[in-house]
């Protein structure tokens, strides 16, 4: 396609590590046209971010490079220099990151990130630049705006993250959007209105899309074009619609059929309470006055009651925001308390010290919802996981230790034999299995898992949640489990908790709540995800 606006032809990349050349993409072939929406799918660790990355020469100094062509807009890439691709950056090209947490620079405002772009590509002032963030952040979903510019990326939710990653993506108008998973950290509601926002500016300003997805049901529903990839190569691309109604190669079958089913295991009978917690209140000081009183303050978790048994997993869901990862971390004393009492195996958490909190950290685990950056870059894979052991099992030398971490890996599918790299040598998905390998080497009673499974493609979403399930089973280990995937939290939840800006507004039995939800919020959720699910079937919407 001569009139692409993207040019992509024979991609190779290799990364050099350990005198040795990995292949990570091989003869990849690309072509987008204007307006037109083209997804990535496949596997995590199949080399999809990696072509996108390369395209911006976003790549680490290990990567090495190459293609017959690579032209975006009739200009090659390839040989672009410092201004080009400067103007490319940001310009002519905006990119939304897979992880939002680490893309955003954690020292700045919301403002000043977004302003940032704006001035450097269009020269805009300092107000005009005010005003143009606060109408992105509006565009894309963020509740009062005005509040959000002071805030750092640490005093957001993930998904609202997600959305600010968004709006700077789309603050200078390109004419190519390379979406990296724009929707992972949402919950359906709000996946729906960023995919119309993002359907509405395509057909404003001719704009295309590359989207990188593991969520089949965002592809069929937005993409023209579908390419699947598999260990670095393209193994099969088709126009949607006839991709997913008549797929070629066994591959993209095995993806299509890949959905999370299933139940949880019984629970006991005669589980005891392993935890209980009552009239939780979080508060969070936006602004203060000039003598320290706080002015403006934010309630993300609104008494809040709970109890979990032992083996049980309660799922917790809501919209972004909504004060699911709060209220997770006010229990686990991560966030402090403004009221409320925590208690864990009958014993009070809430006015324990640091110190006395301690011995208890064994017991209770969290895996975050945002691996990368959870984990130290300036750790290898064995050492991130065997800190919970150095602290808490001292009894054990280096090697019990590492046979420990090796244990760990092999049950969350990743080769022991990578454990000696960094984080930044495995795609997203194997972060998060990390991540998860790193909560459950000390065989805790009691793991927050924070969308664990949001990074992971559908076939390897299915193998985590039968490990969790497994290990549950085995370890008795009980779960509070927070998702916006409403079919994940199906799969593996005894009961279900729905939160609404920082209150619960319905609480019960998983399939009571699934079939016949009687709150209004609840419905609303639970429509959004059947309306997303019949939408994926028409895939020219």
């Amino acid at each position: 396609m001569s009139d692409a606006l993207l040019h992509i032809e024979n991609l190779r990349v290799q990364f050099r590590g350990h005198e040795q050349l990995t292949d990570v993409v091989r003869g990849v072939n690309l072509d987008i046209g204007a307006g037109e929406t083209h997804a990535l799918v496949g596997e995590s660790g199949s080399g999809k971010s990696v072509t996108a990355r390369a395209l911006l020469k976003l790549l680490p100094e290990s990567a090495a490079v190459s293609a017959d062509a690579m032209r975006f807009a009739g200009q090659s890439v390839l040989d672009a220099d410092a201004a080009q691709l400067h103007a490319l950056r940001g310009g002519g090209v905006g990119m939304v990151f897979q992880e939002p947490m680490t893309a955003l620079n954690p020292l700045h405002t919301v403002e000043k990130q977004i302003g940032e772009t704006l001035t450097l590509h269009q020269g805009l002032s300092a107000r005009r630049a005010r005003e143009r963030t606060v109408q992105m952040l509006e565009r894309v979903g963020i509740e009062n705006p005005q509040l959000r510019l002071g805030a750092y990326p640490h005093e957001l939710s993930g998904g609202q993250r997600q959305r600010v990653m968004i709006a700077m993506a789309l603050a200078n108008s390109p004419q190519l959007l390379i979406a990296d998973e724009p929707t992972t950290a949402l919950d359906v509601t709000v996946e729906a209105q960023i995919l119309q926002l993002l359907s509405s500016l395509q057909r404003e300003t001719g704009m295309a899309m590359l989207l990188i997805s593991h969520d089949l049901g965002v592809v069929r529903r937005v993409a023209s074009t579908t390419s699947v990839m598999r260990e670095g190569e393209i193994v099969e691309s088709a126009p949607t619609a006839r991709l997913f109604n008549q797929p070629q190669h066994e591959y993209t079958r095995h993806l299509i059929n890949a959905e999370p089913t299933g139940s949880p295991a019984p629970i006991a009978d005669g589980a005891r309470e392993l935890m209980r917690a009552e009239g939780v209140d979080v508060n969070f000081v936006l602004k203060r006055s000039l003598f320290g009183k706080p002015t403006v303050s934010l309630k993300a978790v609104d008494d809040v009651s709970l109890t979990l048994r032992a083996g049980e997993t309660l799922g917790v869901v809501g919209e972004s925001g909504s004060g699911k990862s709060t209220l997770a971390q006010s229990l686990l004393r991560l966030v402090p308390l403004s009221a409320g009492v925590v208690e864990f195996d009958s014993q009070r958490m809430d006015s324990l010290s640091a110190k006395d909190l301690r011995p208890l950290r064994q017991d209770l685990q969290i895996v975050f919802q945002d691996p990368f950056g959870s984990l130290s870059p300036r750790l290898t894979v064995a050492q991130l996981v065997a800190e919970g052991l150095a602290v808490h099992r001292r009894d054990l030398d280096a090697d019990a230790r590492d046979a420990k971490v090796e244990a760990a890996l092999r049950e969350v599918e990743l080769d022991p034999a990578l454990r000696h790299r960094y984080p930044h040598e495995f795609s997203g998905g194997q972060r998060q299995r990390i991540a998860i390998a790193r909560a459950l080497v000390l065989q805790p009673k009691v793991v927050v898992l924070d969308e664990p499974t949001s990074a992971l493609d559908r076939s390897v979403q299915a193998q985590v949640l039968d490990l969790l399930k497994r290990l549950q089973v085995q370890h008795k280990l009980t779960y509070l489990f927070i998702s916006h995937d409403l079919k994940v939290v199906r799969s593996i939840s005894h009961r279900v908790m729905v939160m609404q800006r920082g209150r619960v507004v319905e609480h019960g039995d998983t399939e009571a709540i699934f079939t016949a939800p009687e709150h209004p919020y609840s419905k609303t959720l639970l429509a959004a995800a059947t309306d997303r699910d019949l939408h994926a079937t028409d895939v020219g919407v």
